[in-house]
């Protein structure tokens, strides 16, 4: 199977526009880390963990104003280097639904928690 090099478009403004921890640079390195042959590969956990870190608010109630569509948008740059019947598509589905479920999973946490404290 031959290797994935990915890449982004340095020339799109959006790559280097930041709001709170996010950037699209920022998702694009975890990706790259988690998808790419490297020495020092991330796993699905690391992936999931840095993606939500970089996603979610460091203070609790003050959601971050990012466009959601910049998400998207690199993932499916991204899915679109990698060859269909490329091995990096099928963990870059992995880790799409993993994290779906570390989200839907920390959320439903959050809003239990809010619902004792009141």
């Amino acid at each position: 199977m031959a290797f994935v090099k990915l890449h982004m478009n340095e020339a799109n403004l959006s790559v280097k526009e930041v709001y709170g921890n996010y950037s699209d640079r920022k998702l694009f390195c975890i990706l790259r880390r988690y998808l790419e042959p490297r020495k020092r590969r991330l796993s699905l956990k690391e992936a999931t963990i840095l993606i939500y870190t970089i996603i979610m608010p460091t203070k609790s109630g003050n959601p971050i104003e990012y466009p959601v569509e910049a998400f998207g948008r690199v993932i499916l740059d991204v899915a679109r280097q990698i060859p269909y019947s490329h091995t990096s598509q099928e963990r870059l589905v992995q880790l799409l639904d993993h994290f779906h479920r570390f989200l839907e999973f920390n959320l439903l946490n959050d809003q239990e928690l809010a619902r004792h404290v009141q």
